[in-house]
């Protein structure tokens, strides 16, 4: 046997025979243990300091409510610009299918994205302007007033687009209403989730440029009459699967931008 070995077989007989002497020197102090009304006094005292569980139910729709009524406030503040834009969009998509006999059909595709990757404007517009830090002290935080300009681009995109198929439906009697539908609601809701995915990014002006360039270029590749014959052998079920897939995309991307903040979808 070692010598460490012998040292600590020593020590632990000490232990052993010191743990009799020290039990009998504890037993000499008596513990009170506090009495159950303490222990509820406690319990209530401790109480208000306690979380309460979250409901998930209430805070989305606490949230949802907060954004759409901070909604209508910024409806007020969007620039002449963007309205005189969508505007001008419409009375161009009209007039095109009227005086130049253009299809219907792909004035609705081309025009069905514009107002939201125009909309970056005014929804990025304190970054644009360098005033993002200042809102950042608002009361209100900087993703609720960002997600509020959202759905007022959102909402105004979507009436127009109604409005146009409405107009072509009443000048033009021989279009298809659920086609025309078809061909706003799907490049609609996918290009508004790509936008959304990279406003989010980089919240830059170049965005809506390069948004433009890209979306102008994919209609005028579009607008080839192979692609055409191609898309019109899609079916409508593909259509909707496609709108419904983007839409819940851009729900989800909208619920993490509100619960995390524009800095945690920027830097992941």
């Amino acid at each position: 046997m070692s010598k460490n070995e012998k040292q600590n077989d020593s020590f632990d007989d000490d232990i052993f025979q010191l743990e009799p002497e020290i039990g009998m020197f504890l037993d000499e102090y008596d513990v009170e243990f506090p009495s159950e009304a303490e222990i509820m006094m406690s319990i209530e005292a401790m109480r208000p300091y306690v979380p309460s569980k979250e409901k998930k139910w209430e805070a989305f729709v606490a949230g949802v409510s907060t954004v759409l009524r901070h909604s209508t406030r910024e409806v007020f503040y969007f620039s002449s610009l963007f309205w005189g834009l969508n505007v001008l969009f419409l009375l161009l998509g009209v007039s095109s299918a009227l005086i130049y006999e253009i299809d219907p059909y792909l004035i609705m595709l081309y025009v069905a994205p514009l107002p939201t990757i125009i909309g970056l404007i005014e929804v990025f517009r304190s970054s644009n302007t360098e005033m993002a830090e200042l809102e950042m002290s608002f009361k209100f935080s900087l993703q609720e007033i960002i997600l509020s300009r959202m759905v007022v681009v959102g909402t105004f995109n979507i009436a127009l687009n109604v409005l146009l198929t409405i107009s072509f439906a009443i000048l033009l009697p021989e279009v298809m209403i659920g086609k025309l539908i078809l061909y706003w609601a799907t490049p609609f809701t996918m290009i508004a989730a790509i936008m959304l995915v990279v406003a989010s990014r980089f919240r830059r002006a170049y965005s809506l440029t390069g948004g433009l360039i890209l979306w102008t270029g994919a209609v005028i590749a579009i607008s080839q009459q192979e692609v055409i014959e191609r898309i019109e052998t899609i079916s409508v079920l593909g259509y909707i699967l496609v709108t419904i897939a983007a839409a819940i995309f851009i729900i989800v991307k909208m619920m993490n931008i509100y619960k995390r903040g524009i800095s945690y979808e920027i830097n992941n």
